[in-house]
């Protein structure tokens, strides 16, 4: 799934990236919205059926992406070299350790990464069973405040993307970073019910848009 994340530097002009992405991003979580607001009781009645469809979509449109982007130009690779073979494979490795994990940039995008995996993505998978086990909340509520939710971030989206193109990605990711944080401790704290459980959900969702 990183490849094409790759691609995107070969074949996006840089003062567009951030129009880019944010486009990008409607377009994921308006597959998302679909889920939230249509799928998401098919997801447990027929788990199987929606993971099949769902690789079946991700394999057309990766088939897609392969036929119909091209890539520009690139200079000639440089000559191989003509050692063993243990030799151009220790080198090989020594090139990819020096370019990706000697630049202090690659570090901070690999944290944030770390970190944003590692306080949301646990926070989005079991938001439902918080909703239901916790808070009592009917299925169908918690489906359509994920459903706005959605919707919400889509619009969040379409407006960022000159903003970032011209604020810069970094700085707009701290800002998102510091957002997340501050709405996650508003939900720790004051979730006590369902309209308190919306409020502070939009408010994590808004933070994550901007971050993402």
């Amino acid at each position: 799934q990183s490849v094409y994340y790759y691609l995107w530097t070969d074949v996006i002009p840089p003062q567009l990236m951030g129009t880019f992405a944010c486009m990008f991003r409607v377009c994921s979580t308006l597959g998302t919205f679909v889920i939230d607001f249509f799928l998401l009781r098919a997801c447990y009645e027929h788990p199987g059926a929606v993971c099949i469809g769902a690789a079946a979509l991700y394999l057309a449109s990766f088939t897609m992406l392969c036929l119909m982007v091209k890539e520009g130009d690139y200079p000639p690779p440089e000559p191989r070299s003509q050692a063993d073979w243990f030799t151009r494979t220790t080198e090989s490795i020594a090139v990819y350790v020096r370019e990706c994990f000697s630049h202090s940039f690659y570090w901070k995008i690999y944290l944030y990464n770390l970190c944003f995996m590692i306080g949301f993505v646990p926070f989005r998978n079991f938001l439902i069973l918080y909703a239901q086990k916790d808070l009592g909340m009917p299925f169908e509520k918690f489906q359509h405040i994920r459903g706005l939710c959605d919707l919400i971030q889509m619009g969040i989206f379409f407006g960022l993307g000159p903003i970032i193109d011209r604020f810069h990605p970094i700085r707009a990711g701290l800002v998102g970073y510091v957002m997340m944080f501050a709405s996650g401790l508003c939900g720790f704290f004051f979730i006590h019910g369902t309209m308190s459980f919306a409020i502070c959900i939009v408010g994590v969702f808004v933070a994550t848009a901007v971050y993402q």
